[in-house]
Formats: structure tokens, sequence, C-alpha cells
């Protein structure tokens, strides 16, 4: 199928493809123009299943119940053949196109797809990409293409791939907004890899990562990021610069757990643990004011995993993250057993060590061993050490 030096304009469909629906062929888009298509399926003006190639083609204000708000593209299964999508966009735009799902211009599922010197502005996602949605582990290579105050009420307000990979280079992101996260990129189990790509002004509402967000157990590559980033506090004075609540250029769901102890303690006295959520870039996950914290003793070497018998925490054990910070007021009661009265000596049998996780499962600490004052030191001037029998010897408070 060729189409030629046409437009396009308030066509309609109750199913895929608000103008042009195409299946099991090879689509040519060349000099056209869609304008304010609307599909109730997915893909407001095009639908393709196979190839789709698109040249000095424009989509405006265009919209779709379903994914690609614009362009819909996918794979089909001619008997035991598959044809997996493959999209080819050179010198192309989308203009406030919109999708009540994925991809508020163009949604990708599965295949390859390759932009080049496209632009992509003003364009809006319900769910995902706010210009471009890569699914169902599709590949989308991009270069030298504008994405310009895009967005998703979700994550990717630019672009979003889950699964596949996505190469980003000499592309522009600018003043793209991700709600949830991703204020430029979300990528969720690709390989992702971003060369000679200049941020600013894109904002991550209520997640992290202002131009990219990152979901895996991968990094991005990064050849070459310009990206300034500050606080959404500071960004007035600091034009193009991007926001996020944590990790203005880069940030990852990726989460790990931060322990603050005092260097020593004593036995049974209280003490404060600073707990922080950190994210693979260091930085602390502010977004965080829900998750509950559980600390316990840790029992290392080959056994462990498990909790100390020997060891008893005491206190509120559990706390609740705020702004991705919880502080624990706990003590520590070791079980002591080689001790001698006449000299007023005691140790502990080992020294103690505890474990932060989240109640969840999902979030745990290192383990953190505590430093005891000992010998004749075990407690501070002015306390005594006092021991309680238990199964494993004494227990110790001062």
């Amino acid at each position: 199928l060729r189409v030629q030096a046409s437009s396009f304009e308030a066509c309609a469909s109750e199913n895929e493809g608000g103008c042009v629906f195409s299946l099991g062929t090879t689509t040519r888009l060349e000099g056209c123009s869609f304008a304010h298509a609307r599909s109730e399926a997915g893909g407001g003006a095009v639908s393709a299943l196979g190839t789709l190639l698109v040249t000095h083609t424009t989509f405006h204000g265009c919209s779709s119940a379903g994914p690609g708000g614009a362009v819909f593209a996918r794979g089909i299964c001619d008997g035991f053949v598959a044809q997996p999508a493959a999209v080819t966009w050179t010198a192309s735009s989308c203009v406030n196109c919109s999708t009540q799902a994925d991809g508020g211009a163009v949604a990708v599922q599965g295949g390859r797809s390759v932009f080049a010197n496209a632009t992509f502005r003003s364009n809006h996602a319900a769910g995902r990409g706010g210009a471009i949605a890569g699914m169902a582990e599709a590949s989308v290579d991009v270069a030298s293409s504008l994405f310009e105050h895009n967005a998703a009420a979700a994550t990717g307000g630019a672009l979003s791939v889950d699964g596949g990979s996505l190469v980003l280079a000499k592309t522009t992101l600018r003043g793209n907004e991700g709600a949830l996260g991703g204020g430029g990129v979300y990528a969720k189990d690709a390989e992702a890899s971003l060369e000679e790509v200049t941020a600013a002004s894109n904002a991550a509402g209520q997640g992290g990562g202002g131009v990219v967000l990152w979901d895996g157990d991968v990094p991005p590559h990064l050849g070459g990021l310009a990206c300034v980033g500050c606080h959404d506090d500071a960004a007035s004075a600091q034009p193009g610069c991007n926001t996020a609540m944590y990790g203005p250029c880069m940030a990852s769901t990726h989460k790990a757990l931060e322990v603050r102890c005092p260097e020593q303690i004593t036995a049974g006295d209280a003490f404060e643990a600073t707990v922080i959520e950190r994210d693979f870039y260091n930085s602390t996950i502010i977004s965080d004011s829900s998750s509950v914290l559980e600390v316990k003793s840790h029992r290392p070497g080959p056994a462990g995993g498990k909790v100390d018998p020997t060891v008893r925490v005491s206190g509120p054990t559990f706390q609740q993250l705020e702004r991705g910070v919880a502080t624990f007021r706990i003590a520590v009661h070791p079980s002591f057993s080689a001790w001698d009265s006449a000299l007023a000596l005691a140790s502990p049998d080992t020294e103690p060590w505890v474990m932060f996780t989240s109640a969840d499962g999902a979030m745990a600490s290192e383990p953190v061993e505590l430093s005891l004052l000992k010998d004749s030191a075990v407690c501070p001037a002015g306390a005594v050490l006092e021991l309680r029998a238990n199964q494993h010897g004494f227990e110790g408070t001062c």
C-alpha cells in the first residue's frame, strides 16, 4: 500500500486506524498529512500490522482510546510465519496527538523501529510514553530528533520502552514530563543507550529521573548526556534545569537501604539508627513516605540470613519512611557467658549485628555490626551491667 501527497482530516473508526488500516503488507506514507483523526481502538490515524514506512508526513491533533494517538504498529502471524513490526520514520512529525493508553503519538508492539529527523511536540499519553511507547520488547532507535513538551500521566514523558532496547542519539529532550517518573525517558528491563543527548527543562512530577528513569538490572549506557539538574526551588533561578523528586537527571527504581549508627554503643542502652532509602545513583528516594521498615538481630557467617537468638532488640522495631528516611530508637541486649564477678569483668559472646528490611521484603540493608563497649568498660561510668539468665547464658543490660 502506497499513499502519496494526500491529506486526511477528521477520519474516525470504531476499531483500529482512524484513516488507514493495513494488514500483513508494507505500507508507505509519503508526503501526507493527517489531522484530527480518531480511533476507538489503536492508532488514531494509522494502524499497521507489518511494515510501515513514513516519510515527510505530518500528524496533528489525532487521538485514540487505545495505544498510539496517531500510529499503532505491530507484527502479524501469517499461518506459521511471524512477521514482526517494522517501522521506519523519516523527517516526519506528530503534534498535539493523544491516547488514553500508551504512546501519545506512536505505539510500537515488538519488532524494530527507526526514527530519524523526527519531531514530536505536545503529545500526551494517559499511560506511558508521551510521544513514543515501545511495548512487548520492541527495539526503538532514535537519531537527530526533537521531543518537546510531551507528557505522560504515568512514566516516560517523551519515550517509554518495556523490554527490548532503546538507542537515543543526537537528540534533544526539552520540556517533557512524566508525572510518575522519567520526565524524558522510562526504560523497563530494556538495554538503553544515550549518545549525544541534550536534555533541558524536563520534569518527573512525583517520582525520580528528571531525564531518565530506569527499572531493571543494567543501567543505561551514557555516551554523552548534557543535563543540568536542580531541585524544584532552584529551577526558576536556573533556566533549562531538569527536575524530579529525586535524581533530576538520572534515577532508578532500584532501592537499597543505607544505615547510619553510632560508632559505639552500650548493652541495653537506647541509641538512634537512621535508615535512608537510596537509588542506584545514591539519591535519597524522597517520594517514598509509605514503606514500613523493620529491624531484627542478624546472624552473620555461613549460617547468616537468620535472626540471631542470642541478641534481643528492644524498642519500636517498625518505622515508616518519611521522604525516604526512617529513624529508629532501639537497644540491643547481647548474651554474656564469660564473666568474672571477682574482677567485675564481662564480655559478650559475639558482637551484635542487626539488619533492616522492608515489611514487604522488597528492600534490605547490608548486615550492620554494632561495636560494644567491652571488658572493664562494658557500661559507661556510673552504670553497672545487669545480667539476667536466659537459655543462651546471660542477657546483659547496662
